[in-house]
């Protein structure tokens, strides 16, 4: 049961690459502002 879930949630990530590159850059903004938080924080 647990496989076709993941299975099943796998099928559902393959949404238009448009949808996967925007969510990427907008995580990849979020990992950066959080090391440039970091950074700020902890000179």
């Amino acid at each position: 049961m647990f496989p076709n879930l993941l299975i099943g949630e796998f099928s559902y990530i393959k949404c238009p690459s448009h949808v996967v590159m925007i969510v990427g850059c907008y995580m990849l903004l979020i990992f950066h502002a959080s090391l440039l938080n970091v950074n700020i924080v902890s000179p």
